[in-house]
C-alpha cells in the first residue's frame, strides 16, 4: 500500500510541474498578444519573436497546452471515455 502511495505522490508532483511550466508558456504567449498584429505577422517582440499574428497567438493557447500538459490531458481523456462508456452501458 505504502508503494501505491509514493505513485499517487509521483503523479501529482509530475502533474504540478506540467501546470508550472503550462502557466509559464502562457503567460509568455500573453505578453507577446503587445505586439500582435491582425493581417500580417506582427512586430518583432522584445524576446525576439517573430510571429506575433493574432490567429497564430490563438492557436498556441491550444497546441502549447496540448504538449505541455501530456499527463494532465491522458488523464481528462481516460475521464471521457470512462464517462462516454458509463453513459452508453446505461442507457
Amino acid at each position: 500500500m505504502g508503494k501505491n502511495k509514493d505513485g499517487m505522490a509521483k503523479n501529482v508532483a509530475v502533474v504540478r510541474g506540467e501546470w508550472a511550466n503550462w502557466w509559464q508558456e502562457m503567460k509568455d504567449n500573453t505578453a507577446r498578444f503587445r505586439y500582435a498584429g491582425v493581417i500580417n505577422k506582427g512586430s518583432r517582440a522584445p524576446t525576439g519573436e517573430t510571429n506575433n499574428n493574432v490567429f497564430h497567438l490563438l492557436t498556441n493557447y491550444i497546441s502549447e497546452s496540448y504538449r505541455a500538459l501530456p499527463r494532465t490531458m491522458t488523464y481528462a481523456t481516460i475521464i471521457v471515455i470512462l464517462v462516454t462508456l458509463f453513459d452508453v452501458i446505461a442507457n
